[in-house]
């Protein structure tokens, strides 16, 4: 499954602009549930299921959520549909992008 998940995370980082101009953008990390169907396109609307304080914060999820979207559809192995049906990304530039 984590395998699964990286090939994911590195299509999604290439569609992440997040807003490095914002105050503390490393500190904004958005969690972002969603589903996916066989042709690895998005199944309904991905979902934010953190929060923050933060006015930036809201920024930073609609840029992770646009990023999903946007690098749809995902190449991932049929046979492992299962696996990789539902998914949960962490959107942490200290870890994205190193």
């Amino acid at each position: 499954r984590s395998q699964l998940l990286g090939m994911i995370v590195n299509k999604v980082k290439t569609c992440w602009n997040i807003n490095s101009g914002l105050d503390g953008a490393g500190a904004l990390v958005p969690v972002i549930a969603f589903e996916l169907n066989r042709d690895g396109s998005v199944r309904g609307t991905p979902k934010v299921t953190n929060s923050s304080p933060s006015p930036q914060f809201q920024d930073a999820a609609n840029s992770a959520i646009r990023a999903v979207l946007q690098c749809q559809n995902y190449s991932l192995p049929a046979e492992k549909y299962e696996a990789w049906e539902y998914v949960t990304l962490t959107f942490d530039p200290s870890r994205m992008f190193r």
